[in-house]
């Protein structure tokens, strides 16, 4: 996992790079997060907490998703499926252009399956 946390880091070292987008629901996206605002980046962060976990300029928690906005399975999916669905309008792209989160089910063999409504991991309002 260290291996793995290194290559991330490296790539918001990225020369030119002027917005990091973080999931904050683990200890390395806060310190992804951490660094990135030291380095004067512009840090928009997402996640199933209700406030950031971490000093960012922007914090989108997972609350803003619906449950019927994503077909996804496991928290982490759900909440990248957050990023991806949010966060285009914050770069001034429109709801058409948004609109890129996988509504379909997982499928394949050995992958999570959806067996209904309540297999979503999806916080309740």
């Amino acid at each position: 996992m260290q291996a793995y946390g290194d290559a991330k880091a490296k790539l918001f070292e990225t020369e030119g790079l002027e917005v990091a987008v973080l999931n904050l629901d683990d200890a390395m996206g806060v310190r992804l997060a951490r660094a990135a605002t030291a380095r004067g980046l512009r840090v928009i962060g997402y996640g199933f907490a209700t406030a950031a976990p971490a000093a960012v300029d922007e914090y989108l928690p997972a609350s803003l998703l619906a449950a019927e906005h994503t077909r996804q399975v496991g928290r982490f999916n759900v909440a990248n499926a957050l990023g991806v669905s949010r966060l285009p309008a914050r770069f001034g792209l429109g709801s058409k252009d948004a609109d890129g989160v996988d509504r379909r089910p997982a499928a394949g063999p050995g992958t999570p399956t959806l067996l209904g409504a309540s297999a979503c991991a999806c916080p309740s309002r």
